[in-house]
């Protein structure tokens, strides 16, 4: 059992006529001991009767129970995925991954939605189609609530995005999102050139119910210019910082 007194207080004296096994300083926890006791009846009763004794700050039995495996997603290509979980699958080092597995047992982007500001997320796509909520998505290109990549054939970030955010989990496809129950929503951005008006409205569109913002994206690379984001974008971020959802 694990007993916790307070400072000055003999534990002999508490534990009275009961002679245990063994005696170890508990680790990391002042005035506290790992107490080894014959397993006899009646052991739990003295140990509930002990945590009722005056400077007896906690005691409690040590009882060795199964813990749960993770429970891992039946998608086909989760395994090749090691940023969610690194086995030393493709020759990386085991454990440098996102901890996703771990994270699952507490959520998995259950109630959160999820805008990804691309060139277009495929909505028919198997993987993602039960996440896409079409109704919140906007084609800033085109100003139209089509948000659908322009060109299958190039347009392809958006959905590849879309499927690392929230791949539907446990469905026997694919792969699996890191948030795979989230709700995500297509806001197209990037098929054609943009301006400041049209990033803010991205940015800021229905900021009321969408949660996060994904954009994997930015200024044209190789340029050797670094370029700041538009007043009116900068507006956008800041008017959902203070007053979003």
């Amino acid at each position: 059992m694990l007993i916790r007194v307070a400072p000055g207080l003999g534990l002999y004296g508490v534990l009275g006529l009961h002679k245990p096994l063994a005696i170890r300083p508990a680790p990391r926890l002042r005035h506290a001991w790992i107490v080894s006791m014959p397993p006899t009846p009646g052991t739990l009763e003295w140990i509930e009767t002990l945590r009722n004794r005056p400077g007896v700050l906690h005691c409690q039995p040590l009882l060795a129970r199964m813990l749960s495996k993770k429970r891992i997603p039946n998608d086909p290509l989760f395994p090749r995925q090691w940023h969610l979980r690194n086995t030393g699958q493709l020759g990386g080092g085991p454990g440098v991954d996102l901890n996703a597995s771990f994270a699952w047992d507490w959520g998995r982007g259950e109630g959160i939605t999820v805008a990804v500001i691309d060139d277009g997320v495929q909505e028919a796509h198997p993987d993602l189609a039960p996440n896409l909520v079409s109704a919140l998505g906007y084609d800033f290109n085109d100003d139209d609530p089509d948000a659908n990549p322009g060109d299958l054939d190039f347009d392809v970030h958006g959905t590849q995005v879309a499927g690392l955010v929230g791949a539907c989990d446990d469905n026997g496809l694919g792969l699996c999102g890191v948030a795979p129950r989230c709700s995500l929503v297509s806001l197209r951005l990037l098929g054609a050139p943009a301006n400041d008006e049209q990033i803010a409205s991205a940015l800021s569109h229905r900021n009321d119910t969408i949660h996060i913002y994904n954009s994997s994206w930015g200024g044209t690379d190789g340029t050797g210019m670094l370029e700041s984001m538009g007043v009116l974008t900068e507006a956008a971020l800041e008017h959902g910082a203070r007053e979003g959802r």
